[in-house]
């Protein structure tokens, strides 16, 4: 069999002479499977909260159809946590078991790629087929939209970025183009040079993207950069090496950093029936992930979960083990788990689509959160009618007190016109209720680990004020002399605004 430099450099060489300069645009084929690992490097370098972690990095990607101008397929990221060895040991001679290896986490999407190199998600209309394994005709019963944002300050949950946007024309050595993303200024794309890897010969493209006033701290306090290396191959027009690095800044000094970096790893295309059970079991790991996400959204009974958890299990001895598994026996313990009332590790994400942060107008999501420190629990569709402030903190930060004095203040403030809760995003809530004691606080503190999340929470800490009906109205990231006034200002209008006068 050869190699994978070696394959890429029979290719490369039999290539036209004219291509040989030109970013090739994807070529993908049912069955094809682009396997990649690397590793995902955060650093934060805050004086509060600094640390280092790594991840491992797997991303497989199968392709299920083929249009006239697209590849539709399925989309499998998993990141798995890897404690430094010095630390590694003596955890693991405490628990008693390998704490080097922490459990994965695993996301299944379904994706298009077009013949420009741009990915789109794929969701199923109403008309898809709801049984687990059922057959899903991705062109048919799928609508494609954007991407969810990657995130600044995290190891990614969805990676895409081994495909590069192409502009309309040919991308030869040379060329520079922008490609759009969302809300975030656009990517500049260039085609750098000719490269090389493993042996064979490859095209370099290199991206930046950057904040508004990234390059000037005396204007522009905060920003962040993202700067991208790719190596592209001739074969399928994807990528051979990806090197991503996002950094963040705080006026001059730099708050910390993100880097990935994974390679291609030897693939084959699958045909016939292998092709169709690794297919099945893909869509099958998306589908439980969606069906899941939706019966913990309107809190099913326990009843349901376990009647899920039945089917997975007849679903897990009826068919082969392919390279979708452990999505599905990540579903099944989130399933377990859901029919129990037991708490999963946090590694355990949903599958499928993320939610989406709450924007300006937009009814908040609702949830329901522990406590602090009793084991009652408060949902947020209950406070509705007056106004709500949610304030994010940490206890762990410097800026945690102060964000703590100014909630309470807004709780005596508010008196009975408004509600007032403090949202504490850290693993041990005994560490808020602490804090709680050593500041006399009053206001009521829910444990708010899984909340974050849902509200794209990536700073603390963050006031959020909500109106009666329980839409976002305001949002301030961040802790200085100005929190408080700006927060009450925008509270008193409201409550204005709702009950006629402020008292």
């Amino acid at each position: 069999m050869l190699s994978v430099g070696l394959l890429l450099t029979t290719l490369l060489l039999a290539a036209p002479a004219d291509d040989a300069r030109t970013v090739p645009p994807p070529r993908l084929l049912v069955g094809d499977e682009l396997c990649y690992a690397g590793e995902v490097v955060e650093v934060s370098e805050r004086l509060d909260n600094r640390f280092r972690k790594k991840y491992e990095l797997d991303v497989r990607l199968l392709i299920l159809e083929v249009g006239p101008d697209h590849a539709d397929g399925a989309l499998l990221t998993r990141l798995r946590p890897r404690l430094d060895p010095v630390i590694a040991g003596p955890a693991s001679a405490v628990l008693g078991q390998d704490a080097g290896r922490q459990p994965p986490t695993l996301r299944v999407d379904l994706v298009r790629i077009d013949g420009r190199g741009r990915v789109t998600l794929l969701t199923p209309t109403a008309a898809a087929p709801k049984g687990l394994g059922a057959t899903l005709d991705l062109g048919r019963q799928t609508t494609a939209g954007p991407l969810p944002a990657s995130p600044l300050d995290g190891p990614p949950v969805l990676e895409a970025g081994f495909c590069v946007p192409l502009p309309l024309r040919s991308a030869v050595v040379g060329t520079a183009w922008d490609a759009a993303d969302g809300e975030r200024p656009p990517v500049a794309w260039t085609a750098h040079a000719d490269g090389l890897w493993h042996g064979g010969r490859a095209l370099e493209v290199r991206g930046l993207q950057q904040s508004e006033g990234f390059d000037r701290p005396s204007e522009v306090r905060a920003g962040w950069r993202r700067t991208e290396r790719l190596l592209i191959g001739p074969a399928d027009g994807t990528a051979c090496r990806v090197e991503r690095r996002v950094e963040r800044r705080q006026g001059a000094a730099t708050q910390g950093f993100v880097e990935v970096t994974y390679e291609l790893q030897p693939g084959t295309r699958l045909t016939g029936e292998r092709l169709a059970q690794q297919a099945r079991e893909a869509q099958a790991a998306y589908q439980l992930g969606a069906e899941l996400t939706a019966l913990q959204a309107r809190r099913a009974p326990a009843a349901e979960f376990k009647s899920r958890a039945l089917r997975i299990a007849q679903f897990l001895q009826d068919h082969p083990a392919g390279n979708f598994r452990e999505a599905v026996e990540a579903a099944h313990r989130r399933t377990l788990a859901a029919a129990t009332g037991e708490r999963l590790p946090v590694a355990f994400v949903a599958l499928g689509p993320p939610p989406e942060a709450p924007r300006l107008g937009q009814v908040a999501p609702d949830f329901v959160a522990p406590c602090v420190p009793d084991v009652r629990q408060t949902r947020l569709s209950s406070l509705r009618g007056k106004p709500c402030v949610l304030v994010f903190y940490r206890p762990d930060s410097k800026t945690s007190a102060g964000a703590l004095a100014v909630a309470e203040a807004l709780h005596a403030h508010a008196a009975g016109r408004a509600s007032v809760v403090g949202v504490a995003v850290l693993e041990d809530p005994a560490v808020a209720q602490r804090q709680r004691l050593d500041l006399k606080l009053t206001l009521p503190l829910l444990d708010g680990r899984g909340v974050a999340a849902l509200y794209g929470v990536e700073t603390y800490p963050r006031f959020l004020l909500l109106d009666s009906q329980g839409a976002l109205a305001w949002q301030f990231d961040g802790f200085g002399p100005e929190t408080g006034l700006l927060t009450r200002t925008q509270l008193d209008r409201l409550v204005a605004a709702g009950q006629g006068g402020v008292k």
